[in-house]
């Protein structure tokens, strides 16, 4: 017997949400939220590939999972998950070096909707990581947030970081 790899299962996945391949006969009885927490393993394991192609199939997977979360406000802990932490740098990543200007905008989507589906604890707590592995104003001027939520997030690291991000080009 053999064993799919992660990335056959991601792949799976992508079609089943995103293209509907045989999605009429898969039971849908699952909580959005538990799909959203089981599907960022597999979402990492399209993220961390280096070819176009399966980026965008991450970033289209990944929208569908996000949407039905939007204003559902998941509790900040969910987040000591690693692969919360993993698909956050990831995302950052390829909204930050990725060379395809509709990838970069894509992800960006995603990462609001990403932003959206958690109360403002959480949303504060992801910000400041981003911030604390070292994301630049281009990043944290990009994200659809309130200013509220942005400041607080800035507020926490140091005024080197503020200057920068006040200072953009």
């Amino acid at each position: 017997i053999v064993k799919p790899d992660t990335l056959s299962i991601a792949t799976l996945f992508y079609l089943l949400y995103c293209e509907n391949v045989y999605f009429d006969i898969v039971p849908k009885v699952y909580n959005p939220i538990y799909i959203f927490e089981t599907s960022l393993y597999l979402l990492c394991s399209l993220l961390e590939q280096n070819n176009l192609i399966l980026l965008e199939k991450a970033i289209g997977f990944a929208s569908s999972v996000f949407l039905p979360l939007e204003g559902h406000n998941i509790s900040y802990m969910v987040l000591h998950c690693e692969d919360h932490r993993k698909f956050c740098m990831l995302l950052a990543n390829v909204i930050v070096y990725n060379s395809s200007n509709s990838v970069r905008k894509s992800a960006l989507g995603v990462l609001n909707s990403y932003l959206n589906a958690f109360e403002v604890k959480a949303v504060y707590l992801i910000i400041s990581n981003l911030l604390g592995i070292g994301i630049t104003s281009i990043f944290v001027y990009s994200i659809k947030l309130p200013t509220g939520i942005l400041l607080l997030g800035l507020a926490i690291n140091s005024s080197k970081t503020l200057s920068r991000i006040t200072n953009r080009p």
